[in-house]
């Protein structure tokens, strides 16, 4: 509301506080001097404390209609755009749920040709939309030109090195993670990737450092746990490897991947009944679950061959 919106407000309020008090003293008047004298004062004061009532209440009703039209018109029209935007930005986010990334990163652009002082956090998005997509360069250009405008967030170092990892470009994946290490020393999400690239690249021991650097931040993780059973595993450190399979999956038992690194430690060494429970215990937990169903189906057809051959 303006000043001079308030100031009226402001006098309609004191005048009919005004009249109510003539009112009440002209009344009282009543029971000192005879009614008829005062008869006409009396219906007198009665029309201008209706007068009062009147006035009150008309400033009370155009008190939120005068705001809206003469403080909120320009606010409106300054905002329009980033209001635009934010809808837009909110439509891309619900689109990437659903996991239809075309119609999302349409939205993402959209929002940032409206209004693009939060640039970057519209460029992660739609470097997210082409990483689901498996565009991978177009990722990679989108999660840089987040950084060039943000290079201290974390997410997007994360996911360009995970990007980078995806085309096999292991060095650019790595600098990515160790540059979101820097920014921030304790994300557990960022110690796991750079794991799995080194375990990717075969170099074992240096995603076993990492594993360990991890446990130090958060030693009950049952990610960083089946990474190290994979590790043990390609090093053909069988025995450890289902020790740390086994804590995986005692930490979390809804672990799906820690189940299913369990079923393949299990075939490698030729337990085909616990790796077939391995397996059924992940696909309990998602039913969906591809890799697992091939390998499953592997096993299968594995153990009824063997069936045939020793009846």
């Amino acid at each position: 509301m303006t000043r001079e919106n308030n100031d009226t407000f402001r006098f309609g309020s004191y005048f009919y506080v005004g009249l109510i008090i003539l009112g009440i003293m002209t009344l009282g008047s009543l029971s000192v001097y005879s009614y008829l004298p005062n008869l006409f004062y009396t219906f007198f004061t009665i029309f201008l404390v209706y007068v009062g009532l009147f006035v009150y209440l008309r400033h009370m009703a155009n008190k939120p209609y005068t705001a809206s039209i003469k403080d909120y018109t320009s606010l409106y029209n300054r905002s329009e755009k980033r209001a635009k935007a934010t809808g837009a930005f909110s439509w891309g986010l619900t689109y990437m749920d659903q996991g239809e990334y075309d119609e999302a990163i349409l939205y993402f652009e959209e929002s940032l040709e409206l209004y693009s002082e939060d640039g970057f956090m519209k460029w992660y998005h739609i470097g997210r939309a082409y990483y689901y997509k498996e565009e991978y360069e177009k990722a990679i250009e989108s999660f840089n030109k987040t950084l060039e405008l943000n290079p201290e967030y974390v997410d997007a170092w994360i996911h360009l090195g995970k990007t980078y990892g995806k085309v096999k470009n292991y060095e650019e994946s790595e600098k990515a993670y160790k540059k979101a290490l820097e920014i921030r020393p304790d994300d557990s999400d960022a110690w796991q990737s750079l794991a799995k690239i080194y375990t990717d690249n075969k170099e074992y021991n240096k995603a076993m450092e990492v594993c360990k650097n991890i446990q130090r931040i958060d030693s009950a993780n049952e990610i960083t746990w089946a990474y190290i059973a994979g590790i043990h595993f390609q090093k053909g450190e069988i025995e450890q490897a289902v020790i740390a399979g086994n804590k995986a999956i005692e930490i979390n038992p809804k672990y799906k991947i820690g189940w299913g690194t369990l079923g393949n430690i299990y075939v490698h060494i030729g337990e085909k009944d616990k790796a077939l429970d391995a397996y059924d215990k992940a696909l309990e937990i998602d039913s969906n679950f591809e890799k697992v169903i091939k390998l499953r189906e592997k096993l299968l057809e594995s153990m009824k061959k063997t069936e045939k051959k020793n009846p």
